[in-house]
């Protein structure tokens, strides 16, 4: 079986699992902190960006629009900075 079809089948798992916890995070009741405020921004992040992997795996594999490809890996390398900016603030937050 081919690698990137396996990488692109735990990709689908781990969106799955991340729906699953996003459902379960903002369904359930909890207190108003920016702690929550901070993890909830997280999880959409982690949910976006699994899209978008999902999207590149898809446009570098089945297509090759070179234009759509690069766009895609701008767009995760700028998740990825928002990400860990989001991620400095929740430590910050937590550690208080």
């Amino acid at each position: 079986m081919n690698s990137n079809l396996i990488s692109a089948y735990i990709q689908t798992a781990s969106l799955i699992y991340v729906l699953i916890v996003l459902i379960v995070f903002f369904v359930k009741s909890k207190i108003k902190s920016l702690e929550n405020k901070e993890f909830g921004l997280i999880l959409i992040e982690n949910a976006i960006g699994l899209v978008l992997v999902l999207v590149c795996f898809y446009f570098s594999t089945y297509t090759k629009n070179m234009f759509m490809i690069e766009y895609c890996y701008k767009l995760i390398f700028l998740l990825i900075v928002v990400w860990v900016l989001t991620f400095t603030m929740y430590i910050s937050v937590i550690s208080e």
